[in-house]
């Protein structure tokens, strides 16, 4: 297992000095400072920890608690409380620990459960402890998902244990797992399968290859398979766990994801005769990026619409979306509220370039909703 390096796990907590918080002068005494140790373990705030040293710097910072409220995560931590022991750990010290990792199980149970994992949580009886083969199928899942320096492996894996079991045993919980990731996959493929954005698409792709053998409406029937294929295809080779993983990724993980996904979908579209392997990487390419467009920027894809009033059009109805979003989640998540704010101040920003953009004849087309769009 790791080791945190802002932590010597062989001192004693008798040998832990008393030192005094930066930011308020207020005392710690060992347990205290590997309290703090284990927040910095669970990644949930910044800390240096330097046992040689008399100064221990913490700057407090928020975590969001994942599928759960703050008030199901007392609940969840006094369940798993009453289930757990372990030795030499103060009392006080050891409910820290479980609130933590019930707010970083929270998180990755959101992020790494598979499909099959949600629909198996959802069919738990009410009230039931889970069974044990599917409980330590959900410690290998999320087995590194915390990272308790002064805890070994095993006990790390019982914490994680005790917290499923606790969390899994409570309907509102088990129904919250099964069904988290929902929003987001309706959000992430709008772009692909809103009728007006998909037979824009389809538009956008006529325009782009020529199939000089086909007429016009059999051009458009064969690119509406098209895009039925992709959606498919993407559809199961996404699940809807990864949707907030891929939301958080850099630039260049998204780069190389895109490339095995256009990749993937050109083979699908392998059978469509008609189409030889310039068209359908190409096809390929146009669509992963629309899509990835709208999973990740939150934005709008250019390519996704045929002009500038329902580009304009789609931006207003999604930043009415983020607002919602914003207001829905509340202090509960500031960090996906951070995401969100970001994606608005994207969405706002191409409003502004777009309605500079627009020509008079456009922006006489748009009415009322230029107007409405102001702010």
């Amino acid at each position: 297992m790791d080791t945190n390096p802002m932590v010597q796990v062989g001192t004693s907590v008798e040998k832990l000095p008393t030192t005094q918080r930066t930011d308020g002068n207020i005392p710690l005494d060992g347990d205290s400072i590997i309290a703090l140790s284990l927040a910095c373990g669970l990644g949930l705030s910044s800390c240096a920890l330097r046992p040689s040293v008399a100064t221990a710097n913490c700057e407090a910072t928020s975590s969001a608690s994942g599928i759960l409220t703050e008030e199901q995560v007392a609940v969840i931590s006094e369940k798993a409380d009453a289930l757990l022991d372990i030795p030499l750990l103060p009392s006080g010290l050891k409910a820290v620990l479980l609130m933590q990792a019930v707010k970083t199980v929270s998180l990755q149970l959101d992020r790494r459960l598979t499909h099959e994992q949600r629909q198996r949580v959802q069919a738990l009886d009410v009230g039931a402890v889970p069974p044990e083969d599917f409980v330590e199928e959900l410690v290998v899942t999320l087995r590194g998902a915390i990272d308790i320096p002064i805890l070994d492996q095993p006990m790390e894996d019982e914490v994680l244990r005790v917290v499923l079991k606790a969390m899994l045993a409570d309907q509102s919980v088990s129904s919250q797992v099964a069904s988290s990731a929902a929003k987001s996959t309706i959000s992430a493929f709008r772009a692909l399968k809103d009728p007006r954005s998909r037979e824009a698409l389809v538009a956008r792709l006529n325009k782009a290859v020529d199939l000089p053998l086909l007429d016009e409406e059999q051009e458009q029937a064969l690119f509406n398979k098209v895009v039925d294929i992709i959606c498919i295809a993407i559809d199961a080779v996404i699940p809807a766990s990864w949707m907030t993983v891929l939301q958080s990724s850099s630039k260049a993980e998204l780069d190389a994801f895109s490339e095995y996904l256009v990749q993937h979908l050109q083979k699908k579209l392998e059978p469509v005769r008609l189409l030889s392997a310039e068209q359908t990487h190409l096809i390929a390419r146009f669509v992963v990026d629309a899509f990835l467009g709208w999973l990740v920027e939150g934005g709008v894809v250019e390519e996704c619409f045929s002009n500038n009033v329902d580009k304009l059009r789609a931006l207003r109805q999604r930043e009415r979306d983020l607002e919602s979003e914003l207001e829905a989640y509340g202090i509960q998540a500031i960090r996906r509220g951070s995401m969100f704010l970001r994606q608005l101040s994207r969405v706002q920003d191409e409003k502004r370039v777009l309605k500079e953009q627009m020509s008079p004849k456009e922006k006489r087309e748009a009415g009322s909703l230029v107007h409405s769009s102001q702010r």
